[in-house]
C-alpha cells in the first residue's frame, strides 16, 4: 500500500517495471528512448535525466536520506 507521499506516478512505473509512467485521462506507453541525456540509476537500474551530475534519481535520493537518518 502506498503511503500519503509517494506518487502514484513512481508507484506506478513500479508495477509496471519502467523507469517512468505518468497517469492522466488515457493510458499511453511511451518507449523511452535512452539516448545521452538519460542516466541509468546506480541503485535502481531506472533511467533517468540527471541533475547537476546525479547519478541516482530524485526518489532514490530520498530513500538514501531517510535511512541515513535512522541508521547513522
Amino acid at each position: 500500500v502506498p503511503s500519503k507521499d509517494e506518487n502514484p506516478s513512481d508507484t506506478l512505473a513500479d508495477y509496471l517495471i519502467v523507469s517512468e509512467a505518468s497517469i492522466g485521462d488515457k493510458l499511453i506507453i511511451d518507449v523511452l528512448s535512452r539516448d545521452e541525456t538519460y542516466a541509468k540509476c546506480e541503485r535502481s537500474w531506472k533511467y533517468f535525466k540527471p541533475i547537476a551530475g546525479a547519478t541516482i534519481t530524485p526518489r532514490d535520493e530520498v530513500a538514501f536520506c531517510a535511512w541515513d537518518k535512522t541508521n547513522v
